[in-house]
């Protein structure tokens, strides 16, 4: 009798957890779609990249807002025929980046990827020279919470999406849902305003450290990198409002761990990005790049990744050429208006 209650419990636990596993599903479809022109934000990442044909992208940015706001793929097809996507978000962390360059390369084989390390990099009360938090045990057991939630995220996307419930309505359950939207930008958020740092601008460089697992998973970035022959280079676009010495010699000394390129456009920036003026090239007063700003940066990208990469350029079937051709296209007719 006990056997039989026993196989009971075991027969209703394994039905709980396959509709939660179709429900799960389910919503992760609904909601990944649900208002995404209306609200955007990290419930779009997967249809657009959906959007691109599998194989098509050459050149990959990833990182926080940063480089959304630093690089214009149109402009680099334009000049190259080169083809490349932006992926980042606002205040991303590691083991969420790391989850979504996995997820692209599932159907993507970028030969380059630039990492804008500024997502790795923000304040602690705690400091040693190992770049890691003193506290072995807490560091090992936020390790282990924030890459359960993450592989749940990647399996589930419900829950990365879930924001998207308070847009959602009655019909959003019944309607067919689409696997990609197209987005001409390429992930590209442009800005137009022109709004130069303040004279008496200060930043401050107390404490600066790498945030917590960000080392942990720039490793298993790397490592994603050298499975799928792409090369890895560690960057940081001009950010004045947040750029400090200290910054640069920690994302130095990890790109030496890792033995990547780093390239740091704070530095020495005239030489390396050709008329960039703070009068001219901020949306916000030195945190974000306006469109002539990431245009230029772009350009220095360009030259480092022909120059220095030793990257070679794709050979695209017609389809994919003429889908880019389309979106530049697209892309520049609207930026003719907007700019």
């Amino acid at each position: 009798m006990k056997e039989k209650k026993h196989v009971l419990h075991i027969l209703r636990f394994l039905c709980f957890m396959i509709i939660l596993a179709v429900f799960l599903t389910y919503f992760s479809n609904v909601l990944k779609v649900s208002k995404i022109n209306s609200s955007t934000g990290r419930n779009q990442i997967v249809q657009e990249f959906n959007a691109e044909y599998e194989n098509s992208i050459d050149v990959l940015f990833a990182g926080d807002s940063t480089p959304l706001n630093s690089l214009v793929p149109a402009k680099l097809w334009k000049d190259t025929k080169i083809t490349s996507y932006c992926l980042g978000y606002n205040y991303a962390y590691p083991s969420e980046i790391y989850f979504d360059i996995k997820k692209v390369f599932e159907r993507q084989k970028p030969k380059v990827l630039f990492l804008e390390a500024s997502y790795l990099v923000g304040e602690s009360k705690v400091i040693d020279n190992d770049l890691y938090y003193k506290d072995s045990v807490n560091r090992y057991v936020n390790y282990i919470d924030e890459h359960i939630l993450g592989s749940i995220n990647y399996v589930f996307p419900v829950l990365k999406y879930k924001s998207s419930f308070k847009n959602m309505t009655v019909n959003d359950l019944f309607r067919v849902h689409p696997h990609a939207l197209n987005n001409i930008y390429k992930g590209y958020s442009i800005k137009t305003d022109v709004v130069p740092p303040p004279k008496d601008l200060k930043v401050s460089d107390n404490n600066t450290t790498l945030i917590n697992n960000a080392e942990i998973y720039t490793k298993k970035i790397k490592k994603l990198c050298d499975e799928s022959n792409c090369k890895m280079v560690l960057i940081l676009v001009p950010q004045i409002a947040y750029w400090t010495k200290t910054k640069h010699n920690i994302i130095l000394k990890l790109a030496d761990m890792l033995n990547v390129n780093f390239i740091d456009y704070n530095i020495n920036t005239d030489k390396y990005i050709k008329n960039f003026s703070w009068n001219t090239d901020t949306a916000d007063g030195g945190t974000h790049l306006n469109y002539s700003g990431a245009s230029k940066v772009t350009n220095a990208i360009k030259n480092f990744l022909l120059k220095e990469t030793g990257f070679n350029k794709s050979s695209f079937d017609l389809k994919i050429i003429n889908k880019w051709n389309k979106d530049s296209k697209e892309f520049f007719r609207e930026m003719n208006s907007k700019w």
